[in-house]
């Protein structure tokens, strides 16, 4: 996606860049999103924490949320990528997993998908 991440010295957070579009986005939803949140309190949405801007003379601002990192605390046995196919249709997706050697010596079924 082009996007830009850098984690918090300690992990805890996220810091990813946004498109001028998802930054519309987010605050169109914003009051549905934090009612979701405030009703269920387990909700594995993502925590947004924060959604900021940062402008330089002469440039496009740079818009950016903060977000928990759901994987400060844990260490995940698989991790999934979802991205635009660089082969064929420009819309198809392509999945792509990695698990950990722990969780592969236990699951028969580790492979890659593309």
């Amino acid at each position: 996606s082009g996007a830009l991440f850098a984690y918090s010295p300690t992990s805890q957070y996220i810091i990813k860049s946004i498109t001028p579009s998802e930054h519309n986005t987010l605050l169109n939803m914003l009051s549905d999103y934090v009612a979701h949140l405030t009703r269920y309190k387990d909700s594995t949405l993502l925590r947004i924490c924060g959604l900021y801007s940062m402008e330089q003379p002469n440039t496009a601002p740079k818009l950016f949320i903060v977000a928990l990192n759901v994987f400060h605390d844990i260490k995940p046995s698989s991790t999934f990528d979802i991205t635009p196919s660089s082969l064929g249709n420009p819309g198809e997706l392509s999945l792509s997993t990695t698990l950990s050697k722990q969780a592969s010596q236990h699951d028969p079924l580790e492979r890659t998908f593309s």
